[in-house]
C-alpha cells in the first residue's frame, strides 16, 4: 500500500508542474519551474514576466509576477526594507481604502535560504476587497549574484489551499544565471 501511495504522490506532483522553463527578461536570465495548465506571459501590462493560474470562472485567478529591478546594491536595499516594513503597511492600507478593501492580517517579515538563491526576503498581507478576499505575498532575492528580482504573487482565498503550495514551489525553484 505504501508503495502505491509514493507512485501517486509522484505522479501527482509531476502532474503539478509541468516543465522548467528558461527566459531572459530585462537582460536577466532565470529558469523557473511553472505549474501544469498554468499560463506564462512576458511583457504584459507592465510585468516583464507574468503567471496566471488556471482560468476561474467564478472569479479573479492567480497571478505570479518576476520584474528585475535594476538595483544592484543589495546591502543598502535590504537594510532600507527591513526599516521600511512599518511603509508598507502604510502604503496597503492607503491603497486598500482607495479600493475599499479592508486589511486582514499581515505576515511577519522573514528571510530564508533557497537552493541557489543566498538569501529571499518576503512579506504580505490576507485582504479584502468587494470582489473577495486575496492574499498578496512579495518576495526579494538576488539573482545571478548581485541582481535583484522582485515577485509578487496574489492568491483568491478560493485558491489557497492548493495556489499557494504551488506559487511557494514554483518561486522557490528560481534559478539565476551570473
Amino acid at each position: 500500500m505504501k508503495t502505491i501511495l509514493s507512485i501517486l504522490l509522484v505522479i501527482c506532483g509531476a502532474k503539478a508542474f509541468g516543465e522548467s522553463k528558461n527566459y531572459n527578461i530585462q537582460n536577466q536570465k532565470i529558469t523557473i519551474d511553472v505549474p501544469t495548465g498554468w499560463k506564462d506571459v512576458e511583457d504584459f501590462a507592465g510585468s516583464p514576466l507574468t503567471f496566471f493560474g488556471p482560468e476561474n470562472k467564478d472569479g479573479p485567478r492567480t497571478v505570479v509576477t518576476i520584474s528585475p529591478t535594476g538595483q544592484e546594491d543589495k546591502n543598502h536595499f535590504f537594510a532600507d526594507m527591513k526599516k521600511n516594513i512599518a511603509g508598507y503597511k502604510v502604503g496597503r492600507e492607503d491603497w486598500l481604502k482607495g479600493n475599499f478593501g479592508t486589511s486582514i492580517s499581515y505576515d511577519k517579515y522573514k528571510e530564508e535560504k533557497w537552493t541557489g538563491i543566498e538569501v529571499a526576503r518576503e512579506f504580505g498581507y490576507h485582504y479584502e476587497l468587494p470582489s473577495g478576499k486575496f492574499y498578496e505575498r512579495s518576495v526579494y532575492v538576488m539573482c545571478g549574484g548581485n541582481k535583484l528580482v522582485y515577485i509578487k504573487s496574489l492568491v483568491p482565498e478560493q485558491f489557497e489551499s492548493t495556489h499557494n503550495s504551488l506559487v511557494e514551489k514554483s518561486i522557490k525553484s528560481l534559478g539565476c544565471a551570473k
